[in-house]
C-alpha cells in the first residue's frame, strides 16, 4: 500500500511499548523537554514519537522557549479533563 505525501506510518498506541512509555510521562500534565522525554523513555525519536501519538488522536501541545522544545498533554492543558490514557 502506497503512503500519500505529508502522512506517516505511525505506531499504534494500544501495541507500541515506547509510544506508552511517551504517554505515561506526559500523563502527568506537566510540560516536559526533549531531553527528559528521552531520559526517561530512552528513545532517541521523541520528535516521532509525538508525531505518532498525534496519529493516535492524542492532543499534545508544543512550545519552545530558545532552542527547546517542550511538550504536554493539550487536554490538562486546556480543559483541565484527565488524560485519555487508560491501558
Amino acid at each position: 500500500m502506497a503512503t500519500l505525501p505529508g502522512t506517516i506510518h505511525a505506531g499504534n498506541l494500544e501495541t507500541s511499548p515506547r509510544l506508552q512509555a511517551t504517554l505515561a510521562v506526559l500523563d502527568d500534565g506537566a510540560e516536559h523537554s526533549t531531553l527528559d522525554l528521552l531520559l526517561h523513555t530512552r528513545s532517541c525519536a521523541v520528535h516521532s514519537d509525538i508525531a505518532a501519538l498525534r496519529a493516535n488522536g492524542i492532543r499534545i501541545a508544543h512550545t519552545r522557549k530558545g532552542r527547546i522544545h517542550y511538550y504536554r498533554l493539550a487536554e490538562r492543558e486546556e480543559s483541565g479533563q484527565p488524560s485519555a490514557f487508560s491501558l
